[in-house]
């Protein structure tokens, strides 16, 4: 599923999630991974910097660095700074340009069960 929006400067951004409601496979299911690809459509400019953030099991993921301090019942000090540190949203891939060709721009990626990306066009000069 998506949702996308635009800025009156021209950027538009998307959120793309998989996901299931059958629970047993909140720690994923690979049979439910998929390869997106997302059309950007009806753009103004013709290049864009594409940012693209990614949440799942690998990226951006502070359940996985609370585990991999024991996960405690509650942290120490350092433990929560540790955490605070962790707790950031992790680039998928580097920022690229693009350019649109007839005002559209595709992007293909991969999506894991559970996962999230958000993917944002700002546009250059």
């Amino acid at each position: 599923q998506a949702i996308a929006t635009s800025s009156p400067e021209g950027a538009v951004q998307a959120l793309v999630w998989n996901g299931t409601l059958d629970q047993s496979k909140q720690d994923g299911a690979t049979l439910l991974d998929r390869r997106v690809t997302l059309r950007f459509a009806h753009l103004g400019a013709v290049r864009y910097r594409v940012d693209h953030w990614r949440l799942d099991r690998d990226h951006s993921n502070i359940a996985r660095h609370w585990q991999a301090a024991g996960s405690p019942d509650w942290p120490d000090t350092a433990g929560w700074a540790s955490l605070r540190e962790a707790d950031t949203l992790d680039a998928f891939v580097q920022p690229a340009l693009v350019t649109s060709e007839r005002g559209e721009v595709m992007l293909e990626f991969p999506l894991p069960m559970p996962g999230a990306s958000f993917i944002r066009l700002v546009p250059v000069a």
